[in-house]
């Protein structure tokens, strides 16, 4: 053996699977040393997985081959080391704390868990929010120092589209914050701070249009005073078309060092920081929908109340019939992102941008809003909220929608006052063409302050006038006489402008941030192709693929997608919530067909699917060690994966427990 020359070894091993080389590599040390061989490696790891030679030439940070093939082999969570049967219905969130110490979970039995992630995973607080009025929970946040938990939820009422968002501290006991109302109720709410967090209302104007007001609001509510704010307001987006902002998200404001192709590039990214009574419940009261429900059904209902009977539409998109996909797509990426995340430039730091670089724009022109008009005064003052500084707004210029971000106008604040010294996106689902979200809104959120004084205005009295006189408009459906809120070019100034909208042709049903948030992953199912909308209630029908969009924050370009990601079967108006979730190595998703998926972030391909016996609604990994994802579903149960790697660390024994299925050696797409 020891004549043989190494070249003619590594031949021969290029033949073998990569368990045959290692068991080789234990018979004599001339065997283990070519076994070592990193292009052997290199080799072995494009065909196993399927990869690309061309598009992957460096594995990932500059790790040999043999690294990775450890990692993607015995690092990926797939061992269902846990499950656990708290809740009593289906399951529809899970989210991490940043130190991944704790973990939330929201269902429809109306239940927000925390539990503590160690093994075994405990119950740390719990809290029914039905003696709140509320139906069930269905997202969760954890604020960045992890001392306070958001929870967001649905209101009682037959066809309810209101919701309310409740602040926990997870110092006092669990003990309530505040809460305040949110409208519709998947608009779910974002921290924005340490202590501040943003909610939504939905105002309608007029037929088929609408604003949605999004307010800052403080997490402890306690006033000293009467005149004291705990709330401002902060946009108002002008909605046509029966649609409006949903699925609030906030990310900050970066650029990489070295940008492709030298350009100065935005992004968003925030740097990783660091037993109960079963609630008794009437069959017609009980929400028997799959998964967790968009608010477009309800809203819909709302819309046809309001329109009348000749507004009513047909059902479109109800599938009877399926096959479970055996594996899904890779991800397939742009070339620039190939060559951007290769190890010589993925080591380059995000590094936070000044309010100015932000601020500075080519060829727009500035304008003030209006000041706040009386009856939003009015509104404001009954609330119990006051109008945040208004911002300068770049005007648009015909159909163009990819406007500039708005200038702040609190430049003279010292940075010592401002809420977040970090300039922010807020990220949302919105529509122009239907009520149900197919596009992807942008707004850059600068630096500010809290107005923390209540503006008295009128009295009570025609405070009460005024308040009657808009609901009686509202029922009655008509508009202000004063006003024409369906001329959008007429309105258009008492409404902050969106900063930039990606248009994805499809129904968003979930989106998640990558650790730093320089990377945004959207759900969608998309229309069919030269799809035509008739009517805003009418929307086009839905495939039973679910699409994966990946946008670049840094650019606010889509990088990558997936088309055909994996299944879902319900039609438009059932269609609900598919939650992702991103580590810094992995991509995880939900799905409708009672698996979750496990994809490579790297090399975008997919790794793995993991069972449940119903919908998988959510996914979390655990950022401290991302060698443990949770997922739960409408089976009603939570699941916690780890890897073989991390189960010998805790000294699990595997031998009696499940796994889940790897897909990266099978042919893509099969049915």
């Amino acid at each position: 053996m020891e004549e043989l020359p190494d070249s003619l070894l590594l031949q021969i091993f290029d033949y073998l699977d990569y368990k045959d080389v290692t068991s080789v590599s234990k018979t004599c040390r001339q065997l283990a040393r070519v076994a070592n061989d990193e292009i052997l490696w290199r080799n072995l790891f494009h065909r196993h997985f399927v990869i690309s030679p061309n598009k992957f030439v460096n594995p990932l940070s500059g790790d040999s081959w043999r690294t990775e093939f450890v990692r993607l082999i015995d690092e990926v969570p797939i061992v269902e080391t846990e499950v656990v049967t708290k809740h009593t219905d289906q399951v529809l969130h899970v989210a991490f704390s940043h130190d991944g110490k704790r973990f939330a979970t929201t269902a429809k039995d109306g239940y927000v868990y925390v539990w503590r992630s160690g093994y075994p995973v405990k119950l740390e607080y719990s809290q029914n929010m039905k003696t709140f009025s509320w139906k069930y929970t269905q997202f969760s946040q954890f604020n960045e120092s992890d001392s306070l938990l958001l929870v967001s939820g649905v209101l009682f009422g037959l066809h309810s589209t209101s919701g309310e968002i409740a602040i926990f501290s997870l110092k006092d006991n669990f003990e309530l914050q505040c809460r305040t109302m949110s409208k519709p109720y998947d608009i779910f709410g974002s921290w924005y701070s340490e202590m501040f967090f943003l909610s939504g209302n939905l105002h309608w104007l007029g037929q088929m249009v609408s604003k949605s007001v999004i307010w800052l609001n403080k997490a402890s509510q306690e006033a000293e005073s009467e005149h004291a704010s705990v709330m401002n307001e902060l946009y108002r987006f002008y909605n046509p078309k029966a649609s409006s902002v949903r699925s609030l998200m906030v990310a900050n404001c970066v650029e990489v060092e070295n940008p492709p192709n030298g350009e100065s590039s935005r992004s968003a990214a925030n740097k990783k920081q660091t037993d109960q009574t079963k609630s008794s419940q009437s069959l017609d009261s009980r929400d028997i929908r799959t998964g967790n429900p968009l608010s477009n059904l309800p809203l819909e209902r709302e819309l046809m109340d309001r329109e009348g009977p000749s507004s009513q539409r047909s059902l479109q998109g109800g599938f009877q019939s399926w096959k479970p996909f055996e594996n899904v797509s890779d991800i397939n990426y742009s070339d620039g992102y190939c060559s951007e995340r290769s190890p010589g430039q993925s080591s380059s730091r995000a590094s936070l941008q000044s309010p100015s670089d932000l601020d500075s724009t080519d060829n727009s022109i500035e304008e003030p809003y209006e000041s706040t008009s009386q009856m939003d005064k009015e509104h404001l003052s009954c609330l119990g909220g006051t109008p945040a500084k208004r911002p300068k707004s770049q005007k648009q210029h015909g159909d163009q929608r990819d406007a500039s971000p708005s200038k702040c106008s609190i430049e003279d604040e010292s940075e010592d006052d401002f809420l977040d010294p970090r300039p922010k996106w807020l990220i949302f689902t919105c529509g122009s063409k239907t009520y149900t979200p197919h596009q992807l809104g942008f707004k850059k959120i600068n630096p500010m302050t809290f107005n923390g004084k209540i503006d008295p205005g009128p009295t009570l009295k025609e405070r009460i006038e005024e308040y009657k006189r808009r609901k009686q408009l509202e029922r009655t459906g008509e508009q202000d006489p004063s006003i024409n809120w369906s001329d959008h070019a007429r309105v258009a100034h008492r409404f902050d402008e969106v900063d930039k909208i990606i248009d994805l042709h499809g129904h968003v049903i979930g989106m998640a941030l990558s650790p730093d948030h320089r990377y945004l992953y959207v759900n969608s199912r998309p229309w069919p192709e030269g799809y035509r909308i008739s009517s805003e209630l009418d929307p086009p029908p839905i495939a039973q693929e679910i699409d994966l969009h990946i946008i670049d924050l840094t650019t606010l370009t889509q990088v990558g997608m997936m088309r055909r990601a994996h299944r879902a079967y319900t039609p438009n108006d059932e269609c609900f919530f598919i939650f992702l979730d991103a580590s810094d190595l992995y991509l995880a998703s939900g799905a409708e067909d009672k698996h979750g998926y496990i994809w490579d972030r790297h090399y975008g391909i997919s790794l793995a699917k993991i069972p449940h016996k119903d919908v998988v609604n959510s996914v979390a990994f655990n950022p401290n060690e991302p060698e443990m994802l949770i997922t739960v579903s409408d089976d009603m149960t939570i699941k916690i994966w780890r890897s073989r790697n991390l189960c010998r660390r805790l000294q699990i024994n595997t031998e009696k427990l499940r796994f889940g299925t790897t897909l990266y050696n099978v042919p893509k797409g099969t049915a």
